[in-house]
């Protein structure tokens, strides 16, 4: 499976290694991130968990209230439905994490046959890391940037 998976990647991502090592693992990193937010757009409806969250919102402000006004019961009763909703929320991105799971579990396996463990020099300096980076780390700091920009042009944010 990891060997057929490995084949389809390096034909999906071998134009960009043409430029160098770094684009082809920057290309993962994007292509990764926009295959998480497209899933979780397909799956997820932000009206829904805009209105989760702001319904949590509103029942924190009322377990401050109950708890500066020495008020148990409405402690009990704010707590209880906070969990509740705390739990279709969790519902509600969980899906969408598992069905994403499946392609990046595949994309780990094949990235680490390709760059074991060769360090990258990168074109800046980081704090901690410095210019070199194996290939975890260029992952990384390519993909939090992409996932953000991803979530707000499909609106899950």
């Amino acid at each position: 499976m990891v060997a057929i998976t490995g084949a389809i990647l390096n034909t999906m991502f071998s134009p960009f290694a043409v430029y160098g090592e770094i684009y082809e693992i920057a290309a993962v990193s994007i292509f990764v991130a926009f295959l998480f937010a497209y899933i979780q757009k397909l799956m997820i409806d932000p009206a829904k968990l805009r209105t989760l969250k702001e319904e949590m919102k509103i029942l924190q402000k009322k377990q401050k209230d109950a708890k500066n006004n020495n008020n148990p019961k409405e402690l009990k009763k704010s707590f209880d439905e906070m969990l509740k909703l705390q739990h279709k929320q969790m519902m509600m991105t969980m899906k969408p994490m598992i069905v994403s799971m499946v392609p990046v579990l595949l994309i780990f396996a094949w990235l680490p046959t390709i760059y074991s463990g060769t360090p990258f020099t990168l074109p800046f300096w980081l704090p901690f890391a410095g210019r070199e980076v194996t290939w975890l780390g260029l992952y990384i700091i390519v993909s939090i940037p992409a996932a953000t920009f991803f979530r707000k042009i499909f609106g899950m944010d």
